[in-house]
């Protein structure tokens, strides 16, 4: 007998709860927000998402059968006399589960390498713009006299 194979098509992904990752989502931006805010746990989210989407693309890159980040949402609320009080981040961050083997150490580097390195390209750009809006602004609200080339 032979042993089936998978078309080229077909993906693991196919069989995901997709719904299990969104609402593992809704849960921990709800927790994340209540325990901070919903500013901070926007921006918190996004940088964990890119961390995780980085690993994730990386690894789809190499032929490696991953599935979506799992965000896994802490409740907010637990008092830690030793911290100050109540003090949790909401959430206790994001897994992303391998289903394959991945096939060489090059693969395994690039795989762990790319969310740190897509994260940092992120905040890095993130942040030029917001410098480049504060200037603008600067620019902005300053008069005209003295916004003027040297």
């Amino acid at each position: 007998s032979r042993k089936w194979t998978a078309p080229k098509w077909f993906s693991p992904m196919l069989v995901d709860r997709r719904w299990l990752h969104v609402l593992l989502f809704l849960t921990t931006l709800a927790s994340t927000t209540i325990a901070w805010g919903p500013w901070f746990a926007s921006a918190f989210l996004a940088i964990l998402m890119t961390h995780e989407m980085g690993h994730y693309l990386a690894a789809r890159r190499w032929g490696v059968a991953v599935s979506l980040p799992f965000f896994i949402p802490f409740p907010p609320l637990l008092y830690f006399p030793f911290l100050g009080g109540a003090t949790t981040l909401g959430t206790l961050g994001a897994v992303i589960r391998i289903r394959s083997r991945i096939p060489n150490r090059k693969a395994l580097s690039d795989i762990g390498a790319a969310g740190p390195l897509v994260c940092l390209l992120f905040k890095a750009g993130f942040r030029l713009s917001w410098i480049d809006s504060k200037i603008i602004l600067r620019k902005l609200s300053m008069p005209p006299e003295l916004n003027r080339p040297l």
